[in-house]
């Protein structure tokens, strides 16, 4: 159960046993997140907590509220279609 207290760390398992992993990164930064975005295309984000998240796609309209991941440290994905 510890292991789930920790997405990254699940990401690097996940991986190391074979599963493909989306592009992601963990971070504070509103820039860091932008540019994540910009080079990845379509993007998901999500808390990086052990508890139940609800995952959301980066719109532009989020775009005025993402300095507040300097307070949350979030996830982001790039969000492949299915």
């Amino acid at each position: 159960m510890a292991l789930n207290a920790a997405k990254p760390f699940q990401l690097v398992e996940i991986s190391r046993h074979g599963f493909d992993v989306p592009a992601s990164v963990v971070t504070t930064s509103h820039r860091v997140a932008r540019a994540f975005a910009a080079e990845q295309g379509r993007v998901v984000f999500k808390s990086v907590s052990g508890w139940r998240s609800i995952v959301t796609e980066l719109t532009e309209a989020d775009d005025d509220r993402l300095a507040d991941v300097s307070v949350c440290p979030t996830m982001f994905q790039r969000c492949s279609s299915a």
